[in-house]
């Protein structure tokens, strides 16, 4: 089995898209119909909320590891894309 090696952006697409499809259907209810099952002023909320979660110190260690030895990543990488993930906010 080949490992997943992917960028920081995809890893956080999807939790972003996690919280879309995960949290967003079950997590609220309407009384009135909708287009496309969403409320249409709730939508994005689950999903950008979960996007925070990628970088959460408790949940990053769990899946940001080395491919070959396994070893967490270093504090010193993660700060570095913490920083860039902040210094970009606005952008795209």
């Amino acid at each position: 089995m080949s490992p997943a090696l992917i960028s920081f952006d995809d890893v956080t697409t999807m939790f972003h898209d996690s919280g879309t499809h995960c949290m967003g259907y079950g997590g609220y209810q309407v009384s009135q119909p909708v287009r496309y099952g969403h409320a249409r002023d709730f939508v994005e909320f689950p999903s950008q909320f979960n996007e925070h979660w990628a970088m959460h110190p408790d949940i990053f260690e769990h899946y940001a590891h080395h491919y070959k030895t396994g070893e967490v990543m270093p504090k010193e990488l993660s700060d570095k894309i913490n920083a860039r993930r902040i210094s970009t906010r606005g952008i795209g």
